[in-house]
């Protein structure tokens, strides 16, 4: 028995992690595509057709529409006895490249953005401490580390605002500084207040930009020791939404500060640079291996497939009308696309 289908546009890559052979974990499959780990060529998966799309696919044309591992774990599997004899051939397969953007509706909100203008009157802005709770921002970096190990006094705000400290922020996020001054008195000071964030990195490095929200909070503290009361703009875990001890997620920070809400993640390319092996003979040195850099994006592909099963004629006839009886006109064939049955040969 032949079973024959066409395929169009049909899609040869995966954004998923794990594979479809187990359950898929509590909190859904980790999404791959996303902005930063689109650029780990790791994450480039190809898929070709398979002996399990095939079966899958066969499932599917019987009106079975578990996942295959589901139906293989069923005693009552229809194919259970015949896999071994199934097998399948492409024919003028054509595989082409082409440009995609790619969004997870599964976490639509963009971590940097919003929508429409900010608010007057944001309790967190317009409270009196406020230009003293924000203040730390302002200051350069050395003022800073004096500012957590000395408590010296700090410049008050002129002007607290959702703009200007955005603003702020992406200049403190590109700031570098080479050495940090009284790094052991620093690193000392914020253990000591903070002993469950860790500032220093596993290369001996410090991120000024990690400091200064350390600085926010050890400022918070000061002001309620001070006998001012801060509880109206804290959570109930008594932080401000969206700042950690170590930064800010903008859009939990943001929430609920504009008039447009929540702004949905931008769409990502997905195309990742890929290193390739030379020939060797175009290597240099012919001990050291060269590589090129090819770009890889969406792959579609166009075809036929041809399932061929080596069963009796009356399971043969059975199967065939449980094709018929199921009616699936057109079918995804792994991920996207479109494919149909041609012909079914007996």
């Amino acid at each position: 028995m032949k079973i024959i289908i066409n395929y169009d546009s049909i899609w040869q890559n995966s954004f998923l992690a794990g594979d479809n052979n187990s359950p898929v974990p509590k909190g859904g499959r980790e999404f791959l595509v996303s902005s930063e780990k689109s650029r780990d060529a790791a994450n480039y998966k190809k898929k070709e057709i398979t002996n399990d799309t095939v079966m899958g696919v066969l499932c599917r044309l019987i009106g079975d529409q578990r996942k295959l591992y589901q139906a293989r774990l069923d005693d009552e599997y229809y194919f259970k006895d015949m896999e071994r004899d199934i097998t399948f051939s492409l024919h003028n397969h054509v595989e082409t490249d082409e440009n995609v953007m790619l969004a997870n509706t599964f976490s639509p909100d963009n971590r940097n953005g919003w929508k429409g203008v900010f608010k007057d009157n944001i309790p967190l802005f317009t409270a009196k401490f406020s230009p003293m709770l924000f203040g730390v921002f302002n200051l350069e970096f050395t003022d800073l580390v004096n500012f957590i190990i000395d408590d010296t006094t700090i410049k008050p705000l002129n002007t607290v605002s959702a703009p200007t400290l955005l603003a702020r922020w992406a200049v403190l996020g590109g700031q570098k500084v080479k050495d940090i001054p009284r790094q052991d008195e620093l690193v000392a000071v914020l253990k000591a207040k903070f002993p469950k964030v860790t500032y220093v990195k596993s290369t001996g490095k410090i991120s000024p930009f990690e400091i200064y929200f350390g600085a926010f909070y050890i400022q918070l503290d000061r002001l309620k020791a001070s006998g001012v009361d801060i509880s109206s703009v804290l959570t109930k875990t008594g932080v401000v939404a969206g700042l950690s001890k170590r930064g800010v997620t903008i859009k939990d920070f943001i929430k609920g500060m504009s008039t447009g809400g929540k702004l949905y993640a931008n769409r990502t390319p997905y195309s990742t640079n890929i290193k390739v092996p030379k020939d060797k003979k175009y290597w240099k040195d012919p001990d050291k291996p060269e590589y090129s850099t090819e770009t890889r994006r969406l792959t579609k592909a166009n075809g036929q497939l041809v399932i061929s099963l080596d069963i009796p004629n009356d399971k043969a006839e059975e199967l065939n009308t449980m094709i018929d009886n199921a009616g699936v006109s057109a079918f995804h064939l792994g991920k996207k696309g479109l494919a149909y049955i041609t012909n079914i040969k007996r």
